[in-house]
């Protein structure tokens, strides 16, 4: 996972914050966050932007996709 972390160049981020949620947009149809969503969720960190995850879950059922994305915040 570390990987896929290390290499990502910034990207312009015209936005301050970007709120995801999980169901159909962060997980895919097998339920896991992709390795280009990992890349992409870490490029708009490196260019400033705050990265918020959104639903209706618990956070028992999120806390394996918050280490995914390696949330901190």
């Amino acid at each position: 996972m570390r990987k896929l972390i290390d290499d990502i160049r910034p990207m312009p981020c015209a936005y301050r914050l970007i709120a995801i949620d999980l169901d159909g947009t962060l997980l895919g149809s097998n339920h896991q966050v992709s390795p280009e969503n990992i890349r992409a969720i870490a490029r708009a960190r490196a260019a400033g932007c705050m990265v918020c995850l959104c639903t209706g879950r618990g956070w028992v059922e999120c806390r394996a996709f918050v280490r995914q994305i390696e949330q901190t915040e």
